[in-house]
Protein backbone atom coordinates (compact mmCIF):
# COMPACT_ATOMS: atom_id res chain seq x y z
CA UNK A 1 0.00 0.00 0.00
CA UNK A 2 1.33 3.32 -0.88
CA UNK A 3 0.06 6.50 1.58
CA UNK A 4 0.71 9.68 2.31
CA UNK A 5 0.76 11.26 6.13
CA UNK A 6 -1.10 14.47 7.16
CA UNK A 7 -0.22 15.99 10.44
CA UNK A 8 -2.50 18.64 12.12
CA UNK A 9 -1.93 19.73 15.66
CA UNK A 10 -4.16 20.93 18.26
CA UNK A 11 -4.00 23.53 21.05
CA UNK A 12 -4.61 20.89 23.57
CA UNK A 13 -1.96 18.95 23.22
CA UNK A 14 -3.17 16.58 20.96
CA UNK A 15 -1.74 15.38 17.58
CA UNK A 16 -3.54 13.70 15.07
CA UNK A 17 -2.30 11.65 12.05
CA UNK A 18 -4.19 10.94 9.68
CA UNK A 19 -3.09 8.07 7.22
CA UNK A 20 -4.60 8.21 3.61
CA UNK A 21 -4.16 5.37 0.73
CA UNK A 22 -3.21 7.59 -2.90
CA UNK A 23 -6.24 7.95 -5.35
CA UNK A 24 -6.46 4.66 -7.25
CA UNK A 25 -8.78 2.38 -8.69
CA UNK A 26 -8.64 0.12 -5.67
CA UNK A 27 -11.79 1.01 -2.82
CA UNK A 28 -9.62 3.46 -0.31
CA UNK A 29 -9.42 3.55 3.34
CA UNK A 30 -8.01 6.15 5.89
CA UNK A 31 -6.56 5.27 9.62
CA UNK A 32 -6.49 7.84 11.74
CA UNK A 33 -4.16 7.52 14.93
CA UNK A 34 -4.16 9.92 17.34
CA UNK A 35 -0.80 10.34 19.85
CA UNK A 36 -1.80 12.29 23.47
CA UNK A 37 1.36 14.62 24.52
CA UNK A 38 0.68 13.83 28.00
CA UNK A 39 2.23 16.44 29.68
CA UNK A 40 0.67 19.09 27.57
CA UNK A 41 -2.78 17.80 28.80
CA UNK A 42 -1.72 16.71 32.47
CA UNK A 43 -0.24 20.19 33.17
CA UNK A 44 2.84 17.66 34.72
CA UNK A 45 5.35 19.97 36.85
CA UNK A 46 7.17 18.99 40.34
CA UNK A 47 8.89 21.84 42.24
CA UNK A 48 10.21 22.26 45.83
CA UNK A 49 8.38 23.71 47.71
CA UNK A 50 9.79 26.23 50.21
CA UNK A 51 8.68 28.23 53.27
CA UNK A 52 10.54 31.47 53.89
CA UNK A 53 9.61 34.44 56.96
CA UNK A 54 8.00 32.05 59.65
CA UNK A 55 6.30 34.13 62.16
CA UNK A 56 4.10 32.89 64.89
CA UNK A 57 1.10 33.81 63.00
CA UNK A 58 3.14 34.53 59.25
CA UNK A 59 4.64 32.35 56.53
CA UNK A 60 5.64 32.53 52.91
CA UNK A 61 5.56 29.93 50.41
CA UNK A 62 7.18 29.64 47.10
CA UNK A 63 8.31 27.34 44.62
CA UNK A 64 10.32 27.71 41.19
CA UNK A 65 7.85 27.36 38.86
CA UNK A 66 7.43 30.63 37.49
CA UNK A 67 6.32 31.09 33.93
CA UNK A 68 5.04 27.58 33.48
CA UNK A 69 1.08 28.01 34.67
CA UNK A 70 -0.70 30.63 35.29
CA UNK A 71 -3.33 29.16 37.81
CA UNK A 72 -2.18 27.38 40.94
CA UNK A 73 -4.12 25.79 44.08
CA UNK A 74 -2.95 26.02 47.55
CA UNK A 75 -4.19 23.37 49.70
CA UNK A 76 -4.41 22.84 54.06
CA UNK A 77 -4.23 19.43 55.13
CA UNK A 78 -7.07 19.63 58.08
CA UNK A 79 -5.45 17.09 60.43
CA UNK A 80 -8.64 16.64 62.16
CA UNK A 81 -10.46 15.99 59.23
CA UNK A 82 -7.92 14.36 57.96
CA UNK A 83 -7.68 15.66 54.33
CA UNK A 84 -6.97 18.31 51.93
CA UNK A 85 -9.11 21.49 52.28
CA UNK A 86 -8.38 24.49 49.45
CA UNK A 87 -7.02 27.36 51.06
CA UNK A 88 -6.42 29.75 48.11
CA UNK A 89 -5.37 29.85 44.52
CA UNK A 90 -2.68 32.49 43.08
CA UNK A 91 -1.46 33.18 39.50
CA UNK A 92 2.00 33.13 40.86
CA UNK A 93 4.64 31.16 42.57
CA UNK A 94 4.44 32.79 45.88
CA UNK A 95 1.85 33.37 48.85
CA UNK A 96 1.62 34.70 51.55
CA UNK A 97 0.21 32.78 54.38
CA UNK A 98 -1.67 35.11 57.57
CA UNK A 99 -3.14 34.67 60.59
CA UNK A 100 -1.41 31.43 61.84
CA UNK A 101 -1.48 30.08 64.94
CA UNK A 102 1.71 30.38 67.06
CA UNK A 103 3.74 27.26 67.70
CA UNK A 104 1.35 24.81 64.93
CA UNK A 105 2.56 22.36 62.96
CA UNK A 106 1.22 23.02 59.78
CA UNK A 107 1.21 21.21 56.12
CA UNK A 108 0.56 22.48 52.50
CA UNK A 109 0.60 21.36 49.03
CA UNK A 110 0.61 23.19 45.43
CA UNK A 111 -1.29 22.13 42.60
CA UNK A 112 -2.38 22.34 39.10
CA UNK A 113 -5.23 22.17 37.33
CA UNK A 114 -4.66 19.69 33.79
CA UNK A 115 -5.60 21.48 30.50
CA UNK A 116 -8.82 19.46 30.41
CA UNK A 117 -9.71 21.16 33.67
CA UNK A 118 -11.30 17.75 35.31
CA UNK A 119 -7.93 17.02 37.23
CA UNK A 120 -5.28 18.14 39.10
CA UNK A 121 -1.26 17.41 39.45
CA UNK A 122 0.75 17.99 42.54
CA UNK A 123 3.54 20.34 42.24
CA UNK A 124 5.13 19.92 45.74
CA UNK A 125 4.53 20.01 49.69
CA UNK A 126 5.88 21.60 52.36
CA UNK A 127 5.40 20.81 56.61
CA UNK A 128 6.29 23.74 59.01
CA UNK A 129 5.74 24.78 62.70
CA UNK A 130 5.13 28.43 63.12
CA UNK A 131 7.39 29.99 65.53
CA UNK A 132 5.89 30.25 69.64
CA UNK A 133 5.54 33.31 71.00
CA UNK A 134 8.17 34.31 73.12
CA UNK A 135 7.82 33.21 76.97
CA UNK A 136 8.37 35.56 79.71
CA UNK A 137 10.95 34.57 83.02
CA UNK A 138 10.82 36.15 86.09
CA UNK A 139 12.76 36.05 89.40
CA UNK A 140 10.53 33.79 91.77
CA UNK A 141 13.00 33.51 95.12
CA UNK A 142 17.19 33.24 95.59
CA UNK A 143 19.61 32.51 97.98
CA UNK A 144 23.30 32.32 98.32
CA UNK A 145 23.71 29.28 95.59
CA UNK A 146 20.48 28.95 94.49
CA UNK A 147 17.93 30.51 92.06
CA UNK A 148 14.02 29.89 91.19
CA UNK A 149 12.56 31.07 88.08
CA UNK A 150 8.84 31.27 87.05
CA UNK A 151 8.44 29.89 83.26
CA UNK A 152 5.79 31.02 81.18
CA UNK A 153 4.34 30.74 77.80
CA UNK A 154 1.36 31.45 75.96
CA UNK A 155 1.34 27.51 74.86
CA UNK A 156 2.80 24.71 76.80
CA UNK A 157 5.84 24.28 74.16
CA UNK A 158 7.48 20.83 73.74
CA UNK A 159 10.33 22.19 75.96
CA UNK A 160 12.30 25.31 77.18
CA UNK A 161 16.03 26.27 76.89
CA UNK A 162 17.52 27.91 80.12
CA UNK A 163 20.40 30.29 79.28
CA UNK A 164 22.53 31.93 82.20
CA UNK A 165 25.28 34.77 81.87
CA UNK A 166 27.93 34.31 85.29
CA UNK A 167 28.97 37.68 86.15
CA UNK A 168 30.83 39.42 82.74
CA UNK A 169 30.57 36.47 80.35
CA UNK A 170 28.62 35.21 77.95
CA UNK A 171 24.93 33.36 77.97
CA UNK A 172 25.17 29.96 77.80
CA UNK A 173 22.69 27.34 77.15
CA UNK A 174 22.72 25.46 81.12
CA UNK A 175 19.55 23.43 80.38
CA UNK A 176 16.69 22.23 78.48
CA UNK A 177 13.60 21.29 80.76
CA UNK A 178 9.98 20.09 79.38
CA UNK A 179 7.43 22.50 78.77
CA UNK A 180 5.19 22.25 81.20
CA UNK A 181 6.68 23.23 83.78
CA UNK A 182 6.69 26.48 85.02
CA UNK A 183 9.18 26.60 87.35
CA UNK A 184 13.38 26.18 87.27
CA UNK A 185 15.82 25.83 90.14
CA UNK A 186 19.30 26.81 89.49
CA UNK A 187 21.60 25.15 91.86
CA UNK A 188 25.21 24.94 93.13
CA UNK A 189 25.58 29.03 92.33
CA UNK A 190 28.37 30.93 94.27
CA UNK A 191 27.24 33.71 96.79
CA UNK A 192 27.28 37.25 96.62
CA UNK A 193 27.56 36.95 92.68
CA UNK A 194 25.64 38.18 89.66
CA UNK A 195 23.32 36.38 87.06
CA UNK A 196 21.25 36.81 84.13
CA UNK A 197 18.68 34.62 82.53
CA UNK A 198 16.90 34.53 79.57
CA UNK A 199 14.74 31.63 77.88
CA UNK A 200 13.44 30.34 74.54
CA UNK A 201 10.36 28.40 74.30
CA UNK A 202 11.03 24.89 71.37
CA UNK A 203 7.66 23.16 69.73
CA UNK A 204 8.97 20.37 67.83
CA UNK A 205 7.57 16.84 66.60
CA UNK A 206 9.11 13.77 64.91
CA UNK A 207 9.78 15.94 61.59
CA UNK A 208 9.99 19.25 62.55
CA UNK A 209 11.39 22.03 65.06
CA UNK A 210 10.27 25.81 65.85
CA UNK A 211 12.25 28.20 68.29
CA UNK A 212 10.98 31.09 69.87
CA UNK A 213 12.66 34.35 70.31
CA UNK A 214 14.47 34.97 73.62
CA UNK A 215 12.44 36.51 76.74
CA UNK A 216 13.41 39.14 78.17
CA UNK A 217 16.42 38.72 80.94
CA UNK A 218 16.32 39.12 84.56
CA UNK A 219 19.01 39.91 86.94
CA UNK A 220 19.89 38.90 90.22
CA UNK A 221 22.64 39.05 92.81
CA UNK A 222 22.56 35.83 94.77
CA UNK A 223 23.03 36.37 98.74
CA UNK A 224 25.59 35.43 101.24
CA UNK A 225 26.03 32.17 103.05
CA UNK A 226 24.88 31.84 107.06
CA UNK A 227 27.56 31.04 109.55
CA UNK A 228 27.35 27.70 111.35
CA UNK A 229 28.56 26.87 115.06
CA UNK A 230 31.13 24.05 115.44
CA UNK A 231 28.53 21.75 116.30
CA UNK A 232 27.42 19.72 112.89
CA UNK A 233 23.74 19.97 113.46
CA UNK A 234 23.56 16.22 112.48
CA UNK A 235 20.95 16.15 115.43
CA UNK A 236 17.34 17.64 114.19
CA UNK A 237 15.35 17.51 117.26
CA UNK A 238 11.06 18.22 117.13
CA UNK A 239 8.30 19.56 119.14
CA UNK A 240 4.48 19.25 118.96
CA UNK A 241 2.65 22.29 117.16
CA UNK A 242 0.02 21.88 119.31
CA UNK A 243 2.47 23.28 122.42
CA UNK A 244 1.77 26.91 120.47
CA UNK A 245 -1.43 28.16 122.00
CA UNK A 246 -1.39 32.02 121.73
CA UNK A 247 -3.81 32.55 118.52
CA UNK A 248 -2.64 36.20 118.41
CA UNK A 249 0.81 34.98 117.30
CA UNK A 250 3.05 35.21 114.42
CA UNK A 251 4.03 31.29 115.39
CA UNK A 252 0.33 29.91 115.92
CA UNK A 253 -0.51 31.28 112.57
CA UNK A 254 2.41 29.84 110.64
CA UNK A 255 1.56 26.36 111.95
CA UNK A 256 -1.85 26.07 112.15
CA UNK A 257 -2.87 28.20 108.91
CA UNK A 258 -3.65 31.78 110.22
CA UNK A 259 -3.05 35.01 108.94
CA UNK A 260 -0.36 37.42 110.34
CA UNK A 261 0.33 40.86 109.27
CA UNK A 262 -1.51 40.67 105.89
CA UNK A 263 0.18 36.93 105.35
CA UNK A 264 -2.18 34.15 105.05
CA UNK A 265 -0.89 30.73 105.22
CA UNK A 266 -1.91 27.00 104.25
CA UNK A 267 0.05 24.55 106.35
CA UNK A 268 -0.38 20.47 106.85
CA UNK A 269 0.87 17.65 108.11
CA UNK A 270 3.18 15.73 105.45
CA UNK A 271 1.91 12.40 105.65
CA UNK A 272 6.08 10.98 105.43
CA UNK A 273 7.49 12.67 108.19
CA UNK A 274 4.62 14.04 110.58
CA UNK A 275 5.96 17.50 110.15
CA UNK A 276 3.87 20.65 109.61
CA UNK A 277 4.40 22.46 106.29
CA UNK A 278 4.10 25.38 104.43
CA UNK A 279 4.10 25.00 100.77
CA UNK A 280 7.33 23.10 100.24
CA UNK A 281 8.99 24.25 103.59
CA UNK A 282 8.85 21.94 106.75
CA UNK A 283 7.74 23.90 110.04
CA UNK A 284 11.18 24.38 112.74
CA UNK A 285 12.73 26.70 114.59
CA UNK A 286 16.42 28.15 114.55
CA UNK A 287 18.49 30.20 116.97
CA UNK A 288 17.76 33.71 117.01
CA UNK A 289 21.10 34.26 115.12
CA UNK A 290 19.76 33.32 111.77
CA UNK A 291 16.62 35.61 112.05
CA UNK A 292 13.38 35.97 114.00
CA UNK A 293 10.95 37.10 111.76
CA UNK A 294 8.21 34.36 111.88
CA UNK A 295 7.39 33.02 108.19
CA UNK A 296 11.09 33.45 106.73
CA UNK A 297 12.09 30.76 104.44
CA UNK A 298 15.79 29.22 104.55
CA UNK A 299 17.15 26.74 102.60
CA UNK A 300 19.11 23.62 104.07
CA UNK A 301 22.42 21.61 102.43
CA UNK A 302 23.55 18.72 103.94
CA UNK A 303 26.93 17.45 103.63
CA UNK A 304 25.62 14.66 101.65
CA UNK A 305 24.24 17.23 99.23
CA UNK A 306 20.48 16.80 99.58
CA UNK A 307 18.78 19.83 100.34
CA UNK A 308 15.39 20.75 102.13
CA UNK A 309 13.63 24.10 103.02
CA UNK A 310 12.40 25.15 106.40
CA UNK A 311 10.13 28.01 107.07
CA UNK A 312 10.45 29.89 110.70
CA UNK A 313 7.42 28.96 112.95
CA UNK A 314 9.08 30.00 115.93
CA UNK A 315 12.52 30.48 117.66
CA UNK A 316 14.45 28.73 120.49
CA UNK A 317 15.08 30.31 123.66
CA UNK A 318 18.22 32.26 124.10
CA UNK A 319 18.49 30.96 127.23
CA UNK A 320 18.74 27.41 125.65
CA UNK A 321 21.24 27.98 123.14
CA UNK A 322 25.15 29.01 123.09
CA UNK A 323 26.06 32.16 123.23
CA UNK A 324 26.10 32.97 119.92
CA UNK A 325 22.28 31.35 119.92
CA UNK A 326 22.92 29.19 116.82
CA UNK A 327 21.99 26.01 118.36
CA UNK A 328 20.77 24.34 121.24
CA UNK A 329 23.49 23.65 124.26
CA UNK A 330 21.34 20.32 125.76
CA UNK A 331 21.01 18.71 122.25
CA UNK A 332 23.25 20.49 119.89
CA UNK A 333 20.66 20.94 117.27
CA UNK A 334 20.71 23.40 115.29
CA UNK A 335 16.89 23.06 113.19
CA UNK A 336 14.28 21.86 115.07
CA UNK A 337 11.20 20.78 113.47
CA UNK A 338 7.10 21.34 114.36
CA UNK A 339 5.25 18.00 114.26
CA UNK A 340 2.11 16.42 114.62
CA UNK A 341 2.97 13.51 117.35
CA UNK A 342 0.37 11.28 116.42
CA UNK A 343 1.99 11.43 112.87
CA UNK A 344 5.35 10.78 113.89
CA UNK A 345 7.28 7.48 112.10
CA UNK A 346 7.93 5.06 114.53
CA UNK A 347 11.80 5.18 113.50
CA UNK A 348 12.55 8.71 114.36
CA UNK A 349 12.32 8.36 118.35
CA UNK A 350 13.76 12.00 119.17
CA UNK A 351 15.91 12.55 116.44
CA UNK A 352 15.04 13.12 112.49
CA UNK A 353 18.59 12.60 111.35
CA UNK A 354 17.31 9.30 110.94
CA UNK A 355 15.18 9.70 108.03
CA UNK A 356 17.49 9.30 104.45
CA UNK A 357 16.54 13.27 103.72
CA UNK A 358 17.36 14.61 106.64
CA UNK A 359 20.43 12.35 107.49
CA UNK A 360 24.06 14.01 108.10
CA UNK A 361 25.88 16.81 109.11
CA UNK A 362 24.71 20.50 107.83
CA UNK A 363 27.17 22.08 105.58
CA UNK A 364 25.08 25.60 105.01
CA UNK A 365 22.41 27.46 105.69
CA UNK A 366 20.92 30.07 103.53
CA UNK A 367 17.83 32.95 103.74
CA UNK A 368 15.60 32.24 100.86
CA UNK A 369 14.44 35.89 99.38
CA UNK A 370 11.43 36.42 97.79
CA UNK A 371 10.19 37.75 95.12
CA UNK A 372 7.05 39.57 94.33
CA UNK A 373 6.46 40.10 90.70
CA UNK A 374 3.96 42.92 89.43
CA UNK A 375 1.33 41.51 87.69
CA UNK A 376 0.31 43.05 84.16
CA UNK A 377 -2.98 43.40 83.47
Amino acid sequence: MAGLLSVSVLTSGITTYALAEKQSSKPGYALNVTITDDAAVDNEVSAKIKVKDVSSSKATLYWDAAGLFNNYRIYQYDFILKKWMLYDSVRVSEIKLEKLSSGMFYKFKVAVPTADGLRENVVGDVSFITKPKTPSVSLEAYGATYVTLSLESEKTPTSFKIYRKDGNGKFKLIDTVDGSKTQYEDTSLEPKTNYEYKIKSVVENSKKKSESKYSKTVEVKTGKTMKLPKVSGACKTYAYYTAVTDKTSAAYAVLNSGTYKGITYETYTDEETGIRMVDDCYCAALGTYYGTEKGTKYRITLKSGETFKIILCDTKSNRHTDKKHQYAKKNKDIVEFYVDKDKIPDEVNGNYNVLEQFNGPIASIEKITQVENDTEE
